[in-house]
C-alpha cells in the first residue's frame, strides 16, 4: 500500500519535497497553498483531508508553532500525521510549551505524531550528535552554520530583519533578545543538547545585523539591498547545563555578496582534546527537503503525540522505494 502525503504550502520547498517523495515511490494525494490561484492547489484542507486520506502531511509554511499550530490541529485531528520543516518544530518542548501540550494531547488521541525535521535537524542536531559520539567525554560543543536566505522564502527573510536600517535591527529584534521567541540557534541548540542527555540549566541568545559591502539583490523582497542596509542576522545560542557541558551554536543567515558561500561547522571538546567537522557548502534546500522525506517511514512507525530527535534517533536513508509503513 502506498504511503499517501500531502504537501501543505506549495513555495520554494515543497515542489524539491514533492519530487523526493514520488522517486520513493509515494503518492502526492494533496496539495494545500494559501494561494488559490495555483493549479491543482486547495485552501480548504479539512474537505480535502477527508477526501484524500493521507498518512502524512509535510509542512512547509512558515518558521515558529505559533504560526504552524493551527494547521497541524488540523491535520492531527484527521489523523494526519506531520513532518515540518519549520525550524523551532526541532524542539520546541519548553519554548512553545503549552502549544506542544495542546498539539501532542490531540494527536495522541488521533494516533498520528508531529515532528520536526529538514536541514535544522539533521544538520544541527542528528549530525553533531553523531560526532559526539565518537568521544569519551564532551566538555565543549561549538558549531557554526551559514545560509543564504535567497533560498528560502518571505518567512525566513522576515525573521532575519531582510531590509532593515541598522536602527530598526536594533529595535525591532536585538533589543528583543532576551524575550523574542527562540532564535534558530536556540531550537537547535537545545535540540542538540536534550539528544545528548544533558540537562539545560541556563540559555541566552544573542543577535547581531549582517552588512555586505557592496550593494546586494535579495530574489525573495526583488529589491536591491543597499551598502548599510540589513542583509540578515547572525544569531548565537549558548547552553550550559547541569552537567558542566556548554554548547554555543551560531548561524548565519543573510543574502549573499559575491564569495560568500554556505558552511556547517562542529567542534567537539573534551577527550579526545577536539574533533572536527567542517562542511563547506553544504547543499541547505535539497538535504532540508530529502531529510523531511526520508523521516517519513520513521514517523509512521513511531510513537504517537509530539515526537523529537532523541524519540526516532538518526535519519535513515532510504534504498529504494518507501517501505510499506502505515499507523495502526
Amino acid at each position: 500500500m502506498t504511503v499517501k502525503v500531502m504537501l501543505w504550502g506549495w513555495g520554494l520547498m515543497n515542489p524539491i519535497c514533492a519530487k523526493y517523495v514520488l522517486q520513493k515511490g509515494g503518492d502526492v494525494v494533496l496539495v494545500v497553498d494559501r494561494n488559490a490561484s495555483r493549479v491543482g492547489k486547495t485552501t480548504d484542507a479539512e474537505v480535502a483531508i477527508a477526501a484524500t486520506k493521507p498518512d502524512i502531511c509535510i509542512l512547509a509554511t512558515r518558521s515558529t508553532l505559533k504560526e504552524l499550530k493551527d494547521p497541524i490541529l488540523t491535520c492531527v485531528s484527521k489523523g494526519v500525521s506531520v513532518v515540518t520543516i519549520a525550524e523551532e518544530a526541532t524542539y520546541p518542548i519548553t519554548t512553545a510549551k503549552a502549544i506542544v501540550e495542546e498539539i501532542d494531547k490531540v494527536a495522541k488521541a488521533n494516533n498520528a505524531a508531529v515532528f520536526g525535521s529538514g536541514y535544522s535537524e539533521w544538520a544541527w542536531v542528528v549530525l553533531p550528535a553523531a560526532v559526539a559520539g565518537a568521544a569519551a567525554n564532551v566538555q565543549k560543543v561549538v558549531g557554526l552554520s551559514s545560509y543564504n536566505v535567497n533560498d528560502y522564502g518571505s518567512a525566513l527573510c522576515e525573521k532575519h530583519g531582510v531590509g532593515l536600517s541598522a536602527a530598526e535591527f536594533q529595535a525591532k529584534i536585538s533589543s528583543q533578545a532576551s524575550t523574542a521567541g527562540p532564535s534558530y540557534a536556540w531550537s537547535a541548540s537545545e535540540g542538540l543538547a536534550n539528544t545528548l542527555g544533558f540537562t539545560v540549566t541556563k540559555m541566552t541568545q544573542e543577535f547581531q545585523p549582517t552588512f555586505a559591502d557592496v550593494p546586494v539583490y535579495c530574489d525573495v523582497l526583488k529589491r536591491t539591498l543597499e551598502v548599510g542596509t540589513c542583509t540578515g542576522m547572525a544569531a548565537k545560542a549558548t547552553v550550559q547545563t547541569a552537567e558542566g557541558t556548554e554548547i554555543i551554536f551560531s548561524t548565519v543567515g543573510k543574502v549573499y555578496a559575491p564569495g560568500d558561500e554556505d558552511c556547517n561547522d562542529w567542534e567537539i571538546f573534551g577527550d579526545p582534546a577536539k574533533i572536527t567537522l567542517k562542511m563547506p557548502v553544504p547543499p541547505t534546500v535539497e538535504t532540508t527537503c530529502a531529510s523531511a522525506v526520508n523521516r517519513i517511514p520513521q514517523i509512521l512507525a513511531g510513537p504517537a503525540g509530539y515526537i523529537t530527535s532523541k524519540d526516532l534517533g538518526a535519519i535513515h536513508y532510504i534504498a529504494g522505494k518507501f517501505p510499506e509503513v502505515h499507523r495502526t
